[in-house]
């Protein structure tokens, strides 16, 4: 059985949303961030996304090279990924698939077939499989930012109990943390 491990990048009240980036992620852009970033993504042995994750990241990242970002765009780029959709997606970015409809068996499947399965991005994909009991691990990146207005990752319907794995302190403030969700 593998492990489904959601990763996000936070504000400090859990927006991972908003009409801009500029107040709460690039201010805070560094290159100890951007090593965790990699080497957070270098554990997954595929990437799940929804289709609007993926329209958004796909565009820049598929035109950058292999060793742009501190060799992030490598990894994106050559981690196969898997889409999720409920209409039609262009998967042309890497080793990509789409699938439709109930993502939670397809999901399931993913994980039956072992190994590490990273959703990135994704909110109401990550409720779903959260509220599945499909999520294994939460990696969170919290910026020391207060939003205030914008998209909250996890919402009034997400109820989990968690274990803290890892918590590690960031330069400017910021905090990577690691949690493992509590079964039975």
């Amino acid at each position: 059985m593998g492990t489904l491990v959601a990763f996000e990048w936070l504000s400090l009240d859990g927006v991972f949303e908003a009409d801009s980036m500029a107040d709460w992620f690039f201010p805070y852009d560094s290159p100890g961030r951007r090593r965790t970033i990699l080497e957070t993504y270098q554990r997954a042995d595929a990437l799940l996304m929804g289709r609007t994750t993926y329209e958004m990241l796909a565009p820049s990242w598929s035109s950058m090279a292999d060793d742009e970002m501190d060799g992030l765009a490598g990894v994106l780029t050559h981690t196969p990924k898997h889409i999720a959709s409920d209409g039609p997606a262009i998967a042309d970015w890497g080793q990509t698939t789409t699938f439709g409809g109930d993502a939670v068996p397809e999901v399931q499947k993913l994980k039956d077939d072992g190994g590490t399965l990273m959703l990135i991005g994704s909110g109401a994909l990550a409720t779903t499989l959260a509220q599945a009991g499909l999520v294994d691990e939460y990696i969170l990146l919290v910026q020391p930012f207060v939003m205030g207005t914008g998209r909250r990752f996890i919402g009034e319907e997400m109820q989990t109990a968690l274990e803290l794995v890892q918590v590690t302190q960031l330069d400017q403030g910021q905090l990577w943390l690691h949690y493992r969700v509590k079964r039975g």
